[in-house]
């Protein structure tokens, strides 16, 4: 069963001039509305802000029950409100890599997202070019210059031939398509280079009730560290995000 609305996500900060601010002001990109009560509804709420801090290395990192969590030191980005609104938690966090918020200039498009299915992505846009995206990327704004979307037409092409065979065949995974410049690249895993971009997929969607969102970062060299970004994309699959209640 997939997440409504009132418990995703979908929000834009532009980076400060002084970022080290406490707070920054926070827009809905996608608002959403209770279809009984005409309010509009997030997990976020209705008046939103950001606040960056540091959160240290990563507790218990490791191997545990078949899932990875890779030790780095990290920044929590939460999201705050400051109205009630139905359907809302006090604040929303999650954790990064600090080297992605070391990346961030002031000016730059800060995006994030919760999706439908659980999962959470970021991307930063400075100037109309990507500086960085991770996690379920499909969910983000890429810039000008990159694009992403889960290639589910191209997969219905492929079963269809095999199914020639076996009339219940069905791949578990879609893969995601990046076109990064007049580059594109249909990958089902690993890592790749396209124009300026470092590429990591650990896997694409994968198909289920509600199915499971894309792990995925892009970089651009030498503005953000691919390492950075590929950890923040398996710590966003990993640990979810941490609400405070009301």
């Amino acid at each position: 069963m997939t997440i409504p609305p009132s418990g995703t996500f979908d929000c834009v900060a532009t980076v400060p001039d002084q970022p080290a601010t406490t707070r920054w002001t926070v827009a809905h990109r996608s608002p959403a509305h209770d279809p009984n009560r005409s309010r509009l509804v997030r997990l976020t709420g209705l008046e939103t802000s950001l606040e960056i801090a540091d959160a240290g290395l990563t507790p218990n990192p490791g191997y545990s029950d078949g899932v990875w969590r890779p030790e780095v030191m990290r920044s929590r980005l939460t999201l705050r409100t400051s109205h009630a609104a139905l359907g809302s938690v006090r604040s929303t966090s999650f954790c990064v890599d600090r080297g992605v918020i070391a990346a961030l200039r002031p000016g730059d498009r800060l995006y994030m997202a919760y999706t439908p299915c659980g999962g959470l992505a970021l991307s930063a846009v400075r100037e109309g070019g990507l500086v960085v995206a991770i996690g379920a990327v499909t969910s983000v704004p890429l810039g000008d210059n990159v694009h992403a979307r889960r290639a589910l037409d191209l997969l219905s092409e492929a079963e269809a031939i095999l199914r020639r065979c076996d009339s219940s065949f069905e791949f578990r995974e879609v893969p995601i398509e990046l076109t990064i410049g007049d580059a594109t690249l249909l990958l089902p895993g690993g890592s790749a280079q396209a124009q300026d971009y470092e590429v990591w997929i650990q896997h694409g969607f994968l198909r289920g009730t509600p199915g499971v969102d894309e792990c995925v970062a892009v970089s651009r060299k030498g503005l953000c560290s691919d390492v950075a970004a590929r950890l923040s994309a398996v710590l966003l699959r990993v640990d979810g995000i941490e609400r405070a209640r009301r």
